[in-house]
């Protein structure tokens, strides 16, 4: 845990110095998808595709990059609650929903690569979606417990 303290006691100042150049800090895809489309946002980080190509699919002149050292995974997970009456039909639709083509389509609506192998996507998804080697995974583990004291921290040094 110390190394990803060290890592983001780093990064703080750098924030720090940005910050007059930050006309706004966004809370939700919504805000950055109106700063972009308004002309009002030149350029903004983003922990999600769905907005900046939403806004590219509309014909807007927008343009969306993941960071040269890599992009965040993120997961699309399914689980069945404990004691669930219905196990055996989680079951079904979690099959379903990992089938070659449901993983299709929804990768196709949310911009994603697959989970499942055999799942093929279009060739605009194969283009917007980075390599498994691109990908970085983050360890919650070691985030979570310090989520509180990063958010502190933010707010104090470099949010509005």
């Amino acid at each position: 845990m110390a190394a990803a303290r060290t890592t983001w006691h780093r990064r703080f100042p750098a924030l720090q110095k940005l910050k007059p150049n930050v006309r706004q800090f966004f809370k939700g895809g919504a805000d950055i998808a109106q700063l972009l489309d308004s002309g009002e946002a030149w350029v903004c980080g983003m922990t999600t595709n769905i907005p900046a190509y939403s806004l590219i699919d509309a014909g807007k002149p927008v343009k969306f990059i993941y960071p040269s050292d890599g992009a965040m995974a993120g997961v699309a997970s399914y689980h069945i609650a404990k004691n669930s009456p219905n196990v055996e039909l989680c079951k079904k639709f979690i099959n379903f929903a990992l089938s070659p083509q449901a993983q299709a389509a929804f990768c196709a609506g949310v911009i994603a690569g697959p989970v499942n192998r055999t799942a093929e996507v279009t060739d605009k998804i194969k283009q917007r979606v980075p390599p498994l080697d691109q990908l970085r995974v983050f360890d919650w583990f070691k985030i979570l417990p310090q989520m509180q004291t990063l958010a502190d921290r933010w707010n104090q040094e470099v949010s509005f």
